[in-house]
């Protein structure tokens, strides 16, 4: 009798639970398929950890309050950290078969923002510490984080991008400016994708997206297109293509991870 009171009383409480969550989420629609979103500000820890160890993308929308979300203006970032080094990409990075023979230079954040209206060069996959998160004076709208981890940046100019490709780590994408355009392949679709060799890592596909003569199997994949705004955050499960592009001059962070406790330990 007591064991059948604890089962009826945890069935209670994960219902409970069920129902708190979905209290907070909404579902949109990309194309013909459905990805779910939660109000970040208003999830625990516990129900954060459960969502992105699921199998498909999630985004959180207000992970940055509104309020810091007005500091995050193109310049302020730049000016908040005007001698941060970092790694830029140029020439035909963006392609597939450009990406294959990138060409990278090293700059500064003042000299690279001062000349971005006049360039296409891309300041992608450079990484920012805690510290330097700290000096731009915003932190996670959200009961469990009181401030970023170190991540990877991604600034650019409209229309750079990063051609399809999929990761073996989860991936956690953070809008700070502007808007980005990503277009997602469930990993069921990675045999119709024309990757070399369908492993279980990082892979560039040959596939060069909306191009079909690049890859006629390409046909009988779906793709989500999604746009991310300031403030949302874009969970990728693990093997999930992906192509990325900039609509806007943009300031992404993304963190990959396979346990996401050491990263938010930082």
């Amino acid at each position: 009798m007591i064991l059948i009171l604890f089962l009826i009383f945890i069935i209670i409480v994960l219902i409970k639970k069920i129902i708190d969550v979905l209290r907070f989420c909404t579902i949109e629609k990309f194309d013909k398929n459905d990805i779910v979103k939660y109000d970040i500000s208003k999830l625990d820890y516990d129900t954060f950890q459960m969502l992105i160890n699921g199998k498909n993308p999630i985004i959180f929308t207000h992970f940055i309050s509104k309020d810091d979300l007005e500091k995050i203006t193109f310049s302020n970032f730049c000016k908040n950290l005007p001698d941060k080094n970092i790694i830029v990409r140029y020439g035909d990075y963006g392609s597939t078969n450009g990406r294959k023979e990138r060409k990278y230079r090293n700059d500064n954040l003042h000299n690279f923002c001062n000349n971005i209206d006049n360039s296409s060069d891309y300041g992608g996959n450079n990484r920012i510490s805690a510290d330097e998160f700290t000096l731009l004076g915003i932190k996670p709208n959200c009961t469990f984080l009181e401030k970023f981890p170190g991540a990877s940046l991604w600034i650019g100019p409209k229309d750079s991008r990063t051609p399809l490709h999929k990761d073996g780590p989860k991936n956690l994408a953070l809008q700070l400016y502007g808007d980005k355009k990503w277009i997602i392949y469930n990993s069921n679709d990675v045999p119709k994708l024309c990757y070399p060799y369908n492993n279980n890592g990082l892979e560039w596909s040959q596939y060069n997206v909306n191009d079909q003569t690049t890859c006629n199997e390409a046909k009988n994949a779906e793709p989500y297109n999604i746009i991310m705004n300031p403030g949302e955050l874009l969970y990728l499960p693990s093997q999930w293509s992906h192509d990325v592009t900039n609509l806007t001059k943009s300031i992404m962070v993304n963190f990959w991870f396979h346990d996401i406790t050491k990263v938010l330990i930082e």
